[in-house]
């Protein structure tokens, strides 16, 4: 096989790989509440009740995340129609949600008006 050839198969590869691992909803639900729970903990300086709060949240169902899916990757967030706010909260690859929003992003989430 040539060079080219080789390229072309690793490209497939990559984007097969991609399509196969993109993350599921549930992942994405679990990173959102996981990092309400770290930003809570953070300002409160407890971290002893992460695991308990997270369990029942999750058990509840108290987190709401939508999903963009583009096939390759996806994109989390949560849009509250009350208030006309959007957070973008993490980005899906590779069987993995990376972070997009930052503390301060959630923080003015969570601002009522």
């Amino acid at each position: 096989m040539n060079t080219k050839t080789i390229t072309i198969l690793a490209i497939i590869a990559i984007l097969l790989t991609a399509f196969i691992t993109n993350p599921t909803e549930e992942k994405h639900s679990d990173f959102a509440l996981k990092q309400m729970i770290e930003l809570e903990s953070k300002e409160k300086g407890n971290t002893f009740g992460e695991g308990p709060a997270y369990g029942i949240a999750k058990l509840l169902g108290l987190v709401n995340v939508d999903i963009k899916n583009y096939y390759l990757f996806s994109i989390s967030y949560m849009h509250s129609k009350k208030r006309s706010k959007t957070i973008y909260i993490g980005f899906g690859i590779f069987g993995q949600v990376f972070p997009i929003a930052s503390d301060q992003d959630w923080k003015e989430w969570e601002k009522r008006k």
